[in-house]
């Protein structure tokens, strides 16, 4: 589950455990980024090159799609004293849809998260051999793997202990290799509470969406 949503959620699901992604740059934690993608062939080169142009995002309730590019987008603005781009176009509905949007020309620049983007590019998905990342956000929290509220407690035990040991399961190892995950680790409810954070100091600027 998104991080953001589990946030701002009043009734929240049992947590079970979070993935640690394998490639380096997780730095063996269950973080993870948005990347900045562009057309491999366009001329941005940087993050500001895009300015002026045309943004795309997922949903306004995904931290990676919408969330923690606006966030990282918003020194930006407080410098500049206005918006960034021309226009902005969402609704492109997953990390996917964010990739098609920039190859098809929809839009300039686009937020992908990035284990998403990582496990494309492990399978060489023809939308990552044309495209480039010119920019990557500050590190949060990774998605969590969770429980509805209304599964037994002890249900959900068993399933975070079956998690947490999935990594010293030999039969699982192509998969987990495969998945791009290291292993899955323990994760506390506060930890999202920086999605909730980010979102706020957003909104207390005036920035309701990245534009």
């Amino acid at each position: 589950m998104c991080g953001w949503p589990f946030a701002c959620r009043k009734t929240k699901p049992h947590l079970l455990a979070a993935p640690v992604p394998s490639p380096k740059r997780y730095g063996d934690c269950p973080i993870y980024f948005s990347d900045f993608v562009v057309h491999k062939e366009s001329r941005f080169e940087s993050l500001p090159d895009t300015f002026g142009g045309v943004i795309g995002w997922t949903l306004d309730d995904s931290n990676s799609g919408f969330n923690l590019p606006r966030y990282h987008l918003l020194r930006y603005r407080t410098e500049r004293g206005g918006n960034l781009y021309a226009r902005s176009v969402g609704n492109l509905i997953n990390p996917l849809g964010a990739l098609r949007a920039v190859v098809e020309g929809l839009v300039d620049v686009a937020p992908v998260d990035s284990f998403c983007h990582d496990l494309f590019r492990a399978a060489a998905h023809p939308y990552t051999l044309q495209t480039r990342t010119v920019a990557v956000t500050d590190q949060s929290p990774i998605p969590a793997l969770v429980a509805s509220a209304n599964v037994p407690l002890a249900t959900a035990d068993r399933i975070r202990g079956a998690l947490l040991s999935a990594h010293l399961e030999p039969t699982l190892e192509p998969y987990m290799q495969k998945a791009l995950i290291r292993h899955f680790q323990p994760i506390q409810l506060d930890a999202y509470d920086y999605t909730a954070a980010i979102a706020k100091a957003a909104d207390r600027a005036g920035y309701t969406m990245p534009a």
